[in-house]
């Protein structure tokens, strides 16, 4: 999981488009990684919003982050498309203009009903030299 905070409002959709693009980049090298002879192949799933984030441990110590948006990311993952990024709404709103999605509908745990996105990443062979396309 990857989060990026910020209290400037201004940097939603650039990092919106970050992620989605760190997002694609992991599509197109994880199937270079072989498990028991089969390409690797992962679900990613973006949530924005507030998290809350703290050490937690007695003896062994770790930083976490906890909250609704965490737990929403969890899900988009959860209920995605292995080779694919599944976005909740408020992600999506910053992308629609710049990517590819297909609508979905999902039923996730402790939320019930989602309307959700999930963007294909395209193939580097078909990518333009434009670092601003999928």
């Amino acid at each position: 999981m990857a989060i990026r905070t910020s209290l400037d409002s201004t940097m939603e959709k650039p990092s919106c488009r970050s992620m989605i693009k760190m997002a694609d980049y992991i599509h197109r090298v994880a199937p270079r990684v072989r498990l028991a002879d089969h390409p690797m192949q992962m679900r990613v799933g973006m949530a924005m919003g507030p998290v809350v984030g703290g050490v937690i441990g007695v003896s062994k110590f770790a930083y976490d982050y906890w909250g609704d948006t965490v737990n929403e990311a969890s899900r988009m993952e959860s209920t995605g498309v292995p080779g694919a990024t599944q976005v909740s709404m408020n992600i999506y709103q910053h992308l629609k203009e710049e990517f590819v999605f297909e609508s979905h509908r999902v039923t996730a745990k402790g939320k019930g009903e989602l309307d959700t996105f999930v963007h294909h990443p395209v193939p580097r062979s078909e990518m333009s030299g434009n670092l601003h396309s999928s």
